[in-house]
């Protein structure tokens, strides 16, 4: 799920800044990182599977409810994550002005 999160939201916020990373297999950091972080419980456990399992369902449904919802989880994971990973979680916030398009 880490790696579709990637896919769907991160990688197009990075490609309108001009940065490819699929060229050098940023994209498959990025979802480790992401996936290990969550798991290992370095990050906030119960937020993390909001945060996924919000992805899920704002990627099924694309409803306003579900957009909404998926954000604001994604808002309070980013308050609670180590400093040197709000990144991760910015770059997933970045993306809502576009994410009609992303899904």
């Amino acid at each position: 799920m880490a790696g579709y999160l990637v896919d769907r939201l991160i990688e197009p916020v990075l490609h309108i800044d001009g940065k490819d990373i699929y060229q050098y297999g940023d994209n498959i950091w990025y979802a480790n990182y992401i996936f290990h972080a969550g798991n290992a419980k370095a990050w906030d456990g119960d937020l993390y599977d909001q945060l996924l399992h919000g992805f899920m369902a704002m990627a099924r449904t694309k409803t306003p409810q579900s957009i909404l919802q998926f954000f604001s989880v994604a808002e309070s994971l980013r308050r609670t994550v180590p400093e040197r990973d709000r990144i991760f979680l910015s770059l997933i916030l970045g993306s809502r002005e576009h994410i009609e398009d992303f899904l």
